[in-house]
């Protein structure tokens, strides 16, 4: 993993938990302690997060980041939540891909990265990274469904019991703009 993609994910999970410890981060990332002390400093430095003894805490307030999809207003759930990180430090949540994508669509000038959750495993991963079934033949969030999966073979084999197709990154966002476009016409 990438120091990069690993410094993402420490946000997501502070995100959402609000602390995070040294010990837990290098145990989850299988790195040293201090690979881990120095991605928190370099965080704290850029004013993502606060340092504290054993681990850090979310500077975010309670008003930058909502329980609640920025596109369609339900609530989030963990299984399917979209983080999209803005400029200038802030934060925004999506209930699922779809609402995600469409956000996206629509103000990429203002989005710095955009991570996912697996829908099978629940792990936090950078957008452009997962794999997406696109309209399988059922609902779990918003229409059409977009499930976010962290292997292709799981994508593929999801797909074979409840249909869909197979999609990257920019393509399932290409997927959205084009159905919001229809929308609109």
């Amino acid at each position: 993993m990438l120091p990069i993609d690993r410094r993402q994910q420490i946000l997501a999970l502070l995100d959402e938990q609000g602390r995070v410890t040294i010990s837990a981060l290098s145990e989850a990332f299988q790195v040293s302690e201090m690979t881990i002390h120095r991605d928190l400093d370099l965080l704290a430095g850029e004013r993502r997060l606060r340092k504290v003894r054993g681990g850090a805490v979310s500077m975010m307030s309670e008003t930058a980041v909502t329980d609640h999809c920025l596109i369609c207003h339900k609530q989030t759930r963990r299984q399917t939540q979209v983080i999209l990180r803005l400029t200038h430090d802030r934060q925004r949540r999506a209930c699922c891909p779809h609402c995600g994508f469409m956000y996206l669509a629509h103000n990429d000038h203002d989005v710095v990265s955009v991570l996912v959750t697996g829908f099978l495993y629940g792990r936090t991963l950078e957008a452009s990274t997962a794999h997406y079934l696109v309209h399988p033949d059922i609902t779990v969030c918003c229409t059409p469904t977009i499930l976010a999966f962290e292997r292709d073979d799981d994508a593929r084999r999801f797909r074979t019991g409840f249909g869909g197709e197979l999609m990257d990154f920019s393509s399932t966002v290409v997927y959205v703009r084009e159905a919001m476009r229809l929308k609109k016409g």
